[in-house]
């Protein structure tokens, strides 16, 4: 079955269900309505009889509660159901070439960054968006920093990748468990869970004491033992310990409230994990720290979530007076959350960060599906002078159109290639391609090729150079900016492949000429590898004198008025150019 088959079928089958859900969810509203007001019905009916009108409407208001509690749950189901619905309907859209639906990562931006502005990665129809299925804040952080800085154990990740793909259902559900908490993030439950909660000492001895005299007073009050004005002084007093620590108790509901969908999204993509059938390393792992042990992730948020409700029943002004007269119910909370947060308060992070780390496989997992027969896994060398070999090299961005793919390869010996071409032929696009699928195999992911063997080098890129006038740096100052940051880092020992897109182009011909030539004599010098593409035909000659650097171009076609690209690469250096044909079809000249 073809993606789109699959996302089609899956929208309809949905949609099924989910007009089922709304034909429960309107019985459910009306049955709600019945019993509510069946039960000032009942009272009035057996008003004569005291215990008849007290059991009747316990009992109706018995099922009205039950009814109000199947109601949320089909609410939730219909809230869930309809993201998987729109997770669907976004693929279909994709596959089409439209990927606005998700994130586009702008705050990720970085000018100073080695590639990711260059290749753009993070933006509007940025690489990030178009590959971005994490849904909570920290997920979509994640997956940043992933394409930004690479991982180690790529193959650990291709192997998670092939064992999601038979989980397919499994993935969009785990997506629509986080969709639940998507961008509402007010407060990070690793960060609420690590401060640290201080209860005086007395509040333990209180909610024990407290309610036994607010117990025993009610006996005595029963057996007439005291006088109503002494039980209401007694009651009082029982609030005494509940009030001094009023404060600090409202302000862990507050917290807590703001926690309570990502704690929902949490346990719900626990329930999950424990039902993966999919095993792979890292998967593997993951399951491990979240379930083994003396510490079970679910049972601890399941703990959690109890808490969290019995703090939200204290929010009924009268239900809260009762109960803390005559339990301390506060101070059972209080001492409750406490304990839970001495028990789990170290783990939640490392629970949270397996549960991240599945929302950037099922990211990985999505691309490698949606285009399986125009992808491969990559191989990354750990020789930095290795051959590098790409068969039928391709930008993610086309694989929904008309695509022209092409090889890419140096010998070791071989370290860098001048491409030269006309305007419009393709240069720059086959630059981005070779580093987009270069930084994307380094963060695991499948990549838009037959073949990538590559050695395991960071990518550093000049191609889209800024001036600043704020800083009053010129153009041609923010290139050479640029071109030291890429210089520093070789200094530094790191191995590195560089793509260069026409650089110096902030001066006359001349000085670009001869400076381009001795920029590129240094990195040959400095034993790095990388591509740069030029329009200047000179520093092709390079070639001539040292066999470490190759010619390849791109070609345009010029019959009459017409002109025409392939978009395939050639061994050599280009013979004709097209500014001037263009500029005279734009009736510029």
């Amino acid at each position: 079955m073809s993606p789109k088959q699959y996302y089609q079928e899956r929208i309809t089958f949905l949609q099924e269900k989910l007009a089922l859900l709304q034909k429960q969810a309107n019985r459910y509203v009306a049955l709600r309505l019945l019993f509510f007001l069946a039960i000032p019905f009942c009272i009035y009916f057996f008003f004569n009889t005291l215990y008849l009108a007290v059991l009747s409407a316990l009992f109706c208001f018995g099922i009205f509660l039950y009814v109000v509690r199947k109601s949320i749950d089909v609410k939730t189901h219909i809230k869930f159901n309809t993201a998987l619905v729109q997770i669907n309907t976004d693929e279909l859209k994709v596959l089409e070439g439209d990927f606005s639906a998700f994130d586009n990562g702008e705050q990720f931006k970085n000018p100073q960054h080695p590639f990711t502005y260059d290749m753009d990665f993070f933006g509007t129809k940025s690489i990030y968006q178009y590959l971005n299925r994490a849904v909570s804040v920290k997920g979509k952080a994640l997956l940043a920093h992933q394409l930004s800085e690479g991982v180690e154990q790529v193959e650990e990740y291709h192997a998670a990748t092939e064992a999601l793909l038979n989980e397919l259902t499994w993935t969009q559900e785990f997506r629509a468990k986080g969709k639940i908490d998507e961008g509402k993030d007010e407060i990070y439950i690793d960060t609420w869970s690590k401060e640290e909660l201080k209860l005086p000492k007395w509040v333990n001895v209180s909610r024990i004491v407290f309610p036994i005299i607010a117990v025993l007073a009610l006996l005595a009050k029963i057996l007439e033992r005291i006088s109503d004005s002494s039980f209401m002084l007694v009651l009082m007093f029982c609030l005494l310990p509940v009030g001094l620590l009023l404060k600090r108790t409202n302000e862990q509901a507050s917290k807590l409230s703001k926690i309570q969908g990502r704690l929902d999204a949490l346990r719900g993509q626990l329930t999950l994990m424990r039902e993966l059938k999919a095993s792979s390393a890292l998967i593997d792992n993951a399951k491990s720290k979240l379930f083994e042990g003396n510490h079970s992730a679910d049972h601890a948020l399941e703990q959690l979530k109890k808490t969290l409700e019995r703090f939200d029943l204290r929010m009924n002004f009268m239900v809260s007076i009762v109960f803390n007269m005559f339990g301390a119910y506060d101070l059972q909370m209080m001492h409750s959350l406490h304990k839970w947060k001495q028990n789990y308060a170290t783990h939640i992070g490392e629970w949270e960060a397996e549960l991240l780390q599945m929302e950037v496989l099922i990211s990985q997992m999505n691309f490698r599906y949606n285009y399986s027969d125009q992808l491969c896994y990559p191989k990354l060398l750990n020789n930095p002078h290795a051959e590098i070999k790409v068969q039928a090299i391709g930008h993610p961005f086309l694989l929904s159109g008309a695509m022209v793919s092409n090889d890419f390869g140096l010998k070791e010996k071989e370290q860098f290639v001048i491409i030269t071409g006309p305007n419009m032929a393709g240069k720059s696009t086959f630059l981005r391609s070779v580093g987009v699928n270069l930084a994307m195999a380094k963060a695991g992911f499948a990549v838009v090729a037959q073949e990538f063997e590559f050695p395991n080098l960071k990518l550093y890129s000049s191609m889209r150079t800024a001036d600043n006038l704020t800083e009053e740096s010129s153009y041609f100052h923010a290139e050479l900016i640029r071109l030291r940051f890429i210089v520093d880092a070789i200094d530094r020992g790191e191995k590195i492949f560089i793509v260069l897109d026409e650089i110096l182009k902030g001066t006359n011909s001349k000085d670009k000429e001869e400076g381009s030539a001795k920029f590129l004599k240094k990195l040959i010098v400095l034993n790095t590898k990388g591509i740069i593409a030029t329009h200047d035909l000179s520093l092709t000659t390079l070639a001539d004198a040292d066999d470490r650097i190759k010619n390849q171009y791109f070609d345009s076609i010029i019959a009459g008025d017409n002109i025409s690209f392939s978009y395939t690469i050639h061994d050599g250096v280009v013979k004709n150019m097209n500014a001037s044909f263009l500029l005279e079809q734009m009736k510029l000249v």
